[in-house]
């Protein structure tokens, strides 16, 4: 077991695994370039019920995420491991540190859980994550949400067109969108309502509704009828994502702030210095001036 804890906490341990993730992510891109519609499924169905149809029947497609989560996996308990005993080491050692000098020592470290809470909300979502089909909606038309018990309607759509002349190549293009979603229960009866633009997604009981597309793109040709194209998703993991995100930013204020702290002095000692021979060479020139009129 010592053994175990040993390679596990080493840091050429961890660098190796970075090493062949990396190598795994590349094999992956070009898969999801060649197969784009093999993986798109999986944004619909989740890990679990991927793996269980698509992942079996073409394991060679698929074996480079299989991969790509155990060594995430390992990651995240090399850097679990790592951290304790790097964590544990320092605590015995704070009678001997300075509070400061504790605070700045732990914050590494609670980078380190950061990342671990994030990566496992990555797990959670492709475990857990529900997500309705992608789907067309025009103005009046409805669509069953993943916790299927609410609907959702868009209720209007309003394009904006760049009608101006200074830029000539987005003349009668769409430059905004925004669509009003009313949400109603299973009773019909209307619950919510929001608006939804470009990176302006509307968040409701747990589910996150997203606009990937909208049409249509121009005034010019064939009329169209407007229409958004919506993703859906109830993702539990996204709490853990911005959970994840505080920690690591907390422990990256706490690692920098000494060094603000000493830029900032750094920066009101020159200041102060310029502005004092500032004064001191405007006083000299009033003296002599003064000394000249006599």
């Amino acid at each position: 077991m010592k053994a175990v804890i040993r390679v596990l906490s080493s840091i050429h341990f961890a660098t190796a695994v970075f090493i062949l993730i990396v190598i795994d992510v590349m094999w992956g891109y070009f898969s999801v370039k060649a197969s784009p519609e093999f993986f798109n499924a999986l944004n619909e169905m989740g890990l679990v019920k991927w793996i269980s149809t698509y992942g079996i029947r073409y394991e060679s497609k698929a074996l480079w995420l299989s991969i790509l989560i155990i060594l995430l996996a390992i990651l995240a308990l090399s850097t679990v491991v790592c951290t304790t005993i790097r964590l544990s080491n320092i605590i015995k050692a704070a009678r001997l540190l300075s509070w400061n000098r504790l605070i700045i020592r732990l914050s590494p470290h609670i980078m380190h859980y950061g990342v671990v809470i994030v990566l496992i909300g990555y797990l959670i979502s492709y475990l857990f994550a529900q997500a309705a089909k992608d789907t067309i909606l025009i103005k009046g038309s409805t669509v069953l949400l993943p916790d299927g018990v609410t609907t959702l309607q868009l209720e209007d759509i309003h394009i904006d067109y760049y009608r101006g002349n200074r830029l000539s190549f987005l003349k009668l293009k769409a430059i905004d969108v925004k669509g009003t979603l009313v949400f109603r229960d299973s009773g019909n009866r209307v619950i919510h309502k929001a608006i939804i633009g470009v990176n302006k997604p509307v968040w409701f009981n747990g589910i996150s509704i997203h606009l990937k597309d909208f049409a249509p793109r121009a005034m010019m040709g064939m009329y169209r009828v407007p229409f958004v194209y919506i993703v859906a998703r109830k993702d539990p993991g996204i709490i853990f994502y911005f959970s994840g995100t505080v920690v690591f930013l907390i422990g990256l204020f706490i690692y920098i702030w000494p060094f603000l702290v000493g830029f900032l002095r750094s920066t009101r000692d020159q200041f102060e210095s310029i502005l004092s021979d500032y004064l001191a060479f405007r006083f000299s020139r009033a003296r002599k001036k003064e000394n000249s009129a006599r």
